[in-house]
């Protein structure tokens, strides 16, 4: 009887006797998607699953691949950043805003400020006779 196996409704519970001790020393989150013990994960793997499948049936499998990782990346990437950069902001202590300021040379020297005017005028000009050709036409 332990086994179930020869009675009415035993071989059911017999299957899943078999693959207990499989669940117990594999992965129990995969089984508690399939037992639906946290219904709002299972929900959401199996409209996973699903749309992976109707995918598939639709485009190539290297195309519904490429597209996964692509998302999976584009929610990822962000939400790094964002651990990151909050991880900055705790780590420094704001400053004081009437603090003084350190004595030296902070900015730039008048040579310096000069040569980066004139570059700065150089891109200026070149993006905008790019901008120019791009979008007027010259010859009607």
């Amino acid at each position: 009887r332990g086994s179930g196996r020869g009675t009415g409704g035993g071989l059911q519970r017999g299957y899943w006797e078999h693959w207990e001790p499989w669940a117990q020393r594999g992965v129990p989150a995969v089984w508690e998607l399939l037992y639906w013990r946290a219904p709002g994960r299972s929900a959401l793997a199996l409209v996973g699953v699903l749309g992976t499948l109707g995918c598939l049936a639709r485009f190539s499998a290297v195309s519904v691949g490429a597209y996964g990782a692509l998302a999976v990346l584009g929610v990822t990437l962000p939400l790094r950043l964002h651990r990151a950069a909050l991880r900055a902001l705790r780590r420094h202590p704001p400053e004081h805003p009437c603090r003084v300021q350190p004595e030296g040379s902070v900015g730039l020297s008048p040579e310096e400020q000069q040569r980066w005017a004139r570059r700065l005028a150089r891109h200026l000009v070149a993006a905008t006779r790019t901008l120019t050709r791009l979008f007027l036409v010259h010859s009607l």
